[in-house]
């Protein structure tokens, strides 16, 4: 297994313009971008340490419309997470690209 860890959650911007580029003929066979085929890769991508900030959280909760208490709305895990799950996915030994063509 092979663990990444991060000390702060990845940059999303530079993810994003990975994820697209698999899509994009003749330049997602390209070495760095084409993805493997076969089996979902041993990969952990790890971030200790992370606590949620309540200002972040109450501005979250007033966009989206959840009432303010005691717990994380639903969808708020995933947004925390979501720079990681981008860096799995964009990750070359990952067998699916993130956006087919």
């Amino acid at each position: 297994m092979t663990t990444k860890h991060f000390d702060k959650a990845p940059s999303t911007a530079p993810l994003m313009l990975k994820a697209a580029l698999p899509a994009i003929p003749v330049v997602g066979s390209l070495p760095g971008v084409k993805h493997a085929s076969g089996q979902v890769p041993d990969l952990v991508l790890e971030r200790s340490g992370v606590a949620t900030d309540p200002a972040h959280l109450d501005a979250y909760s007033e966009v989206c419309g959840f009432p303010r208490g005691g717990a994380l709305p639903a969808t708020y895990p995933h947004m925390a997470a979501f720079a990681l799950h981008m860096a799995l996915m964009t990750d070359t030994s990952f067998p699916f690209a993130p956006m087919a063509a």
